[in-house]
């Protein structure tokens, strides 16, 4: 009567001691993947909002250094004032305010490099007023209006 050799194996690993040893060293092995798999995935988020910032802050440098907004022409009415304003730079630019002598007017304009748009501000603005004329960005860059 002949003992098959495999079952005995597997009979005998059971009565080891060594067993112990060995699932310890795969549960430590499991935790440490886990862990490094949590420290990826930070690390990558933290990358990803880091170029998001430096995508951000290059986007407002260059809105600081290359935008320029022109008034080209003031229309009054009596439901209110338009503005023609043309963007001569390479830039987009997207307002979300327009401040006349200090006071803000709401805006969702988006002017496209070397585009022409009219805008609609609130009653009560003089022509004179449009001297003073700030555009706020919706990246927070303060243009100031050239006439």
């Amino acid at each position: 009567m002949d003992v098959c050799p495999c079952s005995y194996t597997i009979f005998f690993l059971g009565k080891r001691q060594g067993t112990s040893e060995v699932v310890a060293t795969l549960i430590v092995f499991v935790i440490t993947l886990a862990i490094s798999a949590i420290s990826v995935n930070l690390l990558t988020q933290r990358a990803s909002t880091s170029s998001s910032i430096i995508v951000q802050e290059s986007e407002r440098a260059k809105l600081e250094q290359l935008a320029m907004i022109k008034i080209l022409n003031f229309r009054k009415t009596e439901n209110g004032t338009y503005v023609l304003l043309y963007n001569p730079s390479d830039v987009t630019v997207g307002v979300e305010t327009i401040f006349v002598e200090g006071r803000p007017h709401p805006v969702d304009l988006v002017l496209r490099p070397f585009e022409v748009t009219e805008v609609f501000l609130n009653p009560g603005i003089q022509e004179d007023d449009l001297g003073d004329v700030y555009f706020l960005t919706s990246e927070g860059v303060l243009i100031h209006a050239k006439t």
